[in-house]
């Protein structure tokens, strides 16, 4: 699944308690996000508008402008059936700054997370 998106990102939101990523193609009226409260053991992933799954690890890369998410073919088929999805994205540094902190606290403690910004 190809998406172009906006990004909204907290390392911690203190309305909602936890880190998030949000994703939302407003083309395609899609979403795709990723958050995880301070002391779960799991990610939560959510897709189109509130198909959610509870994961021990998924694999995230980001670039300049290109987050890539692969997820396992269980969760794949319990949302919506994409293993893939590619959320490509333009940021301000502050903003791109956040995402990675955000990301960086989703996956404290898990492998899976790649950042190759130069």
């Amino acid at each position: 699944m190809a998406l172009v998106v906006q990004i909204s990102a907290s390392p911690y939101d203190t309305d909602y308690g936890m880190a998030y990523v949000y994703g939302f193609d407003k083309a395609k009226n899609y979403c795709f996000s990723l958050s995880r409260f301070p002391h779960s053991e799991h990610i939560e992933v959510m897709v189109v508008d509130q198909l959610v799954s509870h994961v021990d690890d998924l694999t995230i890369s980001v670039t300049h402008n290109l987050m890539t998410a692969t997820l396992d073919e269980k969760t794949a088929l319990f949302l919506d059936g994409y293993h893939h999805y590619d959320l490509h994205f333009e940021l301000t540094p502050p903003e791109m700054t956040c995402l990675i902190n955000s990301l960086q606290q989703i996956f404290a403690g898990k492998s899976g997370l790649s950042i190759d910004i130069p």
